[in-house]
């Protein structure tokens, strides 16, 4: 009962982030669309040759912050995780394993999204998302930390 409020906050939170994340996965395949949709244009004069190039550098950067965004989402919801593991009910533990370990997976497929949309753009556009990337192996480690911990409070 004294955690009601915080574990309410939790909720809260982790509802609005699973909203978030629902879009998040329309976006994703919106990008996705749009890159194929941005290679498909024409490329016989100068002027469409820039354009499409424009279109696809575009769609790329789009194509890598949706994922970027996917990281902050996770990294949000793996810290209201490990806020829950010491005062949630302790029956449900392993759902906190889960969200530990759907947290990994959300940040390393992002991961692997943002490099293969990064490598096809010039530095200077591909740069702004190495600190997300930076920050993937931290939100890893974290997420691999709450698994064992969950593990160990199911094993005792």
């Amino acid at each position: 009962a004294e955690n009601r409020p915080v574990v309410d906050r939790i909720i809260e939170a982790a509802d609005a982030a699973r909203a978030r994340s629902l879009a998040l996965a329309d976006a994703d395949a919106a990008a996705f669309t749009a890159v194929g949709a941005a290679y498909k244009l024409p490329k016989t004069t100068p002027e469409e040759e820039a354009a499409r190039t424009a279109a696809i550098n575009a769609a790329l950067i789009e194509a890598a912050r949706v994922p970027a965004t996917v990281v902050d989402e996770a990294d949000e919801v793996l810290s209201l995780a490990t806020e829950l593991f010491p005062i949630g009910n302790p029956n449900v533990v392993t759902d906190i394993g889960a969200a530990a370990d759907a947290c990994r997976a959300a940040v390393a497929s992002s991961q692997l999204n943002i490099e293969i949309n990064v490598a096809s753009l010039p530095a200077a556009d591909g740069d702004r998302f190495a600190a997300v990337l930076l920050r993937i192996e931290e939100i890893v480690a974290r997420a691999d930390g709450l698994h064992a911990d969950v593990v160990h409070a199911v094993r005792g």
